[in-house]
């Protein structure tokens, strides 16, 4: 009688996953995750403020975007969607040439899954949100 131990243990994964998916995401906490990923995955190429400066950054062939300014180069909105598709790799510029950034979708999956994955990149956007130097006059 498998179809009754099947139904438990649906039951089961229900009453432990549904309350954390109801919960809102909370976003200091996702902040604070964010900037100790970026500090260990994006500092050696956009520096430890995310301007473009770490210590790898002189070596590559394409400097590394000021991630300080991504809300100033879209009229003043941070693009959170945009910003993901950018981080996991689903958003690509042939223009710009060879990806050097690494594809941290696939990274952040490896042994962990497509949520641990997604988790991982929006703390990094949330992170980068935060660090915008975005004009007075433009606002956040």
């Amino acid at each position: 009688m498998k179809s009754p131990r099947i139904a438990v243990r649906a039951i089961i994964m229900l009453a432990v996953t549904v309350p954390v998916f109801a919960q809102a995401p909370d976003d200091e906490a996702y902040r604070a995750w964010g900037k100790e990923l970026f500090a260990t995955h994006c500092a050696s190429c956009h520096g430890s403020e995310g301007k473009g400066d770490g210590p790898v950054a002189r070596e590559l062939k394409t400097p590394p975007k000021d991630l300080t300014r991504i809300a100033e180069k879209n009229q003043g909105s941070f693009p959170p969607n945009f910003v993901e598709e950018v981080i996991d790799g689903r958003r690509y510029f042939i223009a710009h040439g060879d990806r050097v950034m690494p594809i941290w979708g696939e990274e952040f999956a490896q042994g962990k899954g497509d949520y641990a994955a997604r988790a991982r990149v929006y703390a990094l956007q949330m992170y980068l949100r935060s660090i915008q130097q975005v004009p007075k006059a433009q606002g956040r």
